[in-house]
């Protein structure tokens, strides 16, 4: 909070210059009639933002050319309403490209794993063929040894993107506190506390001869060696809230006893926010003493992390794998050992759990590549039909729904193709070269966080423009006036901005009916993606469990047996019984 201002009619001198130089002093221009409370609340705001890095950030993101994102996109690379601009449908301009160089989409043709199906392509690139090996059950058992070893040295932290409210649930609060209609009456924070606590506890149970040889213990040395697990684990829970249910998700939490995790394992910060800006980069005031502001997207949680000291807390700890999911997804399984332990064995940077779209057209952002070539070379790709001309490895990144052709969309790479790549090597059985969905659910290596994507960010590079209509304050009427069109812009990234900074991303599949069960809209009937879709599809997932480690399901009458598939015979295999199926014959 500023110094308590003295009797005068000038604003403080340094925070006065410090504007002036930014060519921002017009945020002054009222000073002389405002209220000593008026004048407080105004320093306040402006202590607050870091106004020598705005101008550099409003250049970088305007200066991207139409290569830059606008409008909005959700946590899974979904266009929310209001995006305002549309871009290139299937070539779009490189942030550094001149006018001879074009970036082109093509399949991501990195390392890519489905649970199942062992393809060693990323060590033999000869090898296209996708089948099936005597191996698979015991490539993924390895895999998941190698996360719960991690997780056993306490080196994993989960960290979970918690900023939205329940509106469009109905819901007055918190997404996270929403109660989807479990018989537990378990919330989205619940279900995820509980997982956490449940996956602690079978680290700590779990005994192996590997841990002596400390190969994940040591296996990043810039980001701790871990303090080992003597008894009990610890996954540190990091929750990014935003500025206005920051207080009410502590106070959930700490009113909930922290659903039984260690209190200092659960750890709260508040998404960033920045000014708003005129076209030409000047801050909106929305009235003479407050500055409009915006949260900075959910790629927000980057900087966040940095200035809360959130990186530097995951290094005293000894972490060296983060695991970033968003609240929204019912079926999330935090720190999954499955996916922990591919990213390590493959000694990425950044990881992503993706799962295959449900139709060519399902509005949902999509893992491929982007590729700089020259006008020729592009023109050779634009000639050719289904599989691009172009050859090489591009740069992994997230495409929007709205940026595929209708051609893109439909296509299936030919069973000629020489990607090493289950996303378009697949496709030839059927699959859509373009179908891997983004569903937020990221790994990230610390260093990978601290030396690659803060630099970039404290450079401004991850920034966008979003065209808005913003209120602003009119001094000729004095009042806030809201615009009927876009008149200024807000700066926002979004968290999957950072995967063409990867140099070694890897790519897990996952099964929708797993691992992905959203809740973003309002229960009923016809709602999809709703409280009731999501209940319905953790229901299904527990009777699966049971019947497959060798259960009966009973139902309780005829009513029941009737309406099977509906709310009325809700199953449940609550979080601590079970983290994902284990365990439970012991109850047959």
């Amino acid at each position: 909070m500023g110094d308590c201002l003295p009797t005068t009619t000038s604003p403080p001198t340094g925070l006065f210059e410090r504007y002036t130089e930014a060519k921002q002093a017009h945020v002054f221009d009222h000073w002389s009639t405002l209220t000593s409370a008026q004048r407080q609340q105004l320093v306040d705001q402006l202590d607050s933002i870091d106004v020598e890095k705005l101008e550099g950030y409003f250049r970088s993101a305007t200066g991207c050319g139409s290569g830059s994102v606008s409008g909005s996109v959700s946590g899974s690379g979904q266009k929310d309403d209001g995006d305002d601009e549309k871009r290139e449908e299937i070539r779009v301009s490189s942030s550094t490209s001149t006018s001879s160089t074009k970036s082109i989409l093509q399949p991501f043709s990195g390392k890519v794993h489905k649970i199942g199906k062992h393809k060693n392509n990323n060590k033999n690139n000869n090898n296209s063929d996708d089948h099936d090996h005597d191996s698979d059950s015991d490539y993924d058992s390895n895999l998941y040894e190698i996360g719960m070893k991690a997780i056993r040295a306490n080196q994993t932290a989960a960290l979970l993107l918690a900023g939205g409210q329940g509106t469009r649930l109905g819901f007055d609060g918190p997404k996270g506190m929403y109660d989807i209609g479990l018989p537990s009456k378990s919330t989205l924070f619940a279900l995820i506390a509980k997982r956490i606590l449940k996956l602690t506890r079978l680290a700590a149970s779990m005994k192996s001869a590997s841990d002596s040889d400390g190969s994940v213990a040591n296996a990043d040395a810039d980001a701790g060696t871990g303090t080992g697990c003597t008894g009990t684990c610890s996954i540190p829970l990091y929750i990014m809230t935003s500025p206005m249910n920051h207080h009410t998700t502590k106070t959930y939490f700490e009113q909930n006893n922290y659903f039984s995790l260690p209190p200092n394992d659960v750890i709260f910060f508040s998404q960033g926010v920045l000014p708003c800006l005129s076209p030409s980069g000047k801050i909106l005031m929305q009235n003479p003493y407050t500055i409009n502001m915006a949260p900075d997207g959910n790629g927000g949680i980057y900087p966040a992390m940095e200035k809360n000291g959130i990186l530097t807390d995951l290094k005293e700890r000894g972490v060296g794998h983060v695991h970033a999911f968003a609240i929204d997804n019912a079926l999330v399984k935090p720190c999954d050992p499955h996916f922990v332990g591919y990213c390590i064995e493959e000694n990425a940077d950044c990881g992503n759990k993706v799962l295959w779209k449900v139709d060519a057209h399902e509005k949902v952002g999509v893992i491929a590549e982007k590729i700089t070539v020259g006008d020729g070379a592009v023109a050779d790709a634009d000639a050719g039909s289904g599989d691009s001309k172009i050859k090489g490895k591009g740069k992994p990144c997230v495409v929007e729904y709205s940026e595929l052709s209708q051609e893109m969309a439909e296509r299936k790479a030919s069973s000629s193709s020489t990607s090493t790549s289950t996303i378009s090597s697949e496709s030839s059985s059927g699959k859509l070269a373009f179908g891997a969905a983004n569903i937020c659910n990221h790994y990230y290596s610390l260093p990978f966080l601290q030396e690659v994507v803060i630099p970039s960010y404290t450079n401004g590079n991850l920034y966008h423009v979003a065209h808005k209509k913003i209120p602003v304050w009119d001094a000729a009427t004095s009042k806030t006036i809201t615009p009927s069109s876009n008149n200024g812009i807000k700066l926002e990234s979004f968290i999957f901005d950072v995967f063409p900074l990867s140099t070694s991303m890897a790519i897990l599949e996952v099964e929708r009916k797993h691992e992905f069960a959203p809740v973003k809209n309002a229960p009923g009937k016809d709602s999809t993606d709703s409280p009731d879709t999501a209940r319905n599809m953790i229901s299904a997932m527990a009777k699966e469990w049971i019947v497959t480690s060798g259960g009966t399901l009973t139902l309780n009458n005829a009513s029941a047996k009737k309406e099977e598939k509906s709310s009325s015979c809700c199953c449940e295999v609550d979080p601590l019984t079970s983290y994902a199926g284990e365990g439970l014959e012991k109850y047959n």
